[in-house]
């Protein structure tokens, strides 16, 4: 049988630190849901990362709150980047910073990353010579559902690289 390392020594192994930001990025897998780390927690499944590092780092978590990025840099599991609120907290916030419907999202404009990361974000399914293809096919007028296939993701993912949510920096 094999003994799994503590959740906090694995959480610690996953992420680096930017010292330009002060972001710490998650490098281990992505949640599907636009960039945010995961992690396996034993006896609850895969949660967020940035849920895991203030519970770990901070506390609980309240019902019914979120956890919010004042960096606005998915990835990141920076306790002091973090904060509770709402929904409707986490909704001001977006408008407030201009991140409302399709903007790009601000961490994938970060030079550094795109250095670090020319292939997108760690993790990803899709080289960005793929993205380029499928930004191809888009502007040529192929069905999402089409160019998913042929690339075997989610439709919503073509859609997230159509809108520039993905991949913004190609």
């Amino acid at each position: 049988m094999t003994v799994s390392k503590p959740l906090r020594e694995r959480f610690e192994n996953k992420y680096t630190a930017c010292p330009m930001s002060g972001c710490w990025l998650w490098m281990d897998a992505p949640h599907p849901d636009f960039g945010y780390g995961c992690i396996n927690v034993p006896g609850r499944g895969v949660i967020k990362a940035h849920r895991v590092a203030w519970e770990l780092f901070v506390g609980p978590i309240p019902e019914g709150l979120f956890v919010c990025h004042h960096c606005d840099t998915p990835p990141c599991v920076n306790p002091a980047h973090l904060f509770l609120g709402t929904h409707q907290d986490n909704m001001r916030d977006m408008h407030a910073k201009g991140r409302w419907r399709g903007r790009l999202l601000l961490w994938t404009e970060d030079e550094s990353f795109r250095n670090r990361f020319p292939d997108g974000y760690p993790g990803s399914t899709l080289t960005a010579d793929q993205v380029v293809l499928i930004k191809r096919r888009i502007s040529a007028g192929d069905f999402q559902k089409d160019i998913a296939r042929d690339f075997n993701i989610d439709p919503s993912s073509v859609s997230n690289i159509k809108t520039r949510r993905y991949w913004s920096w190609l």
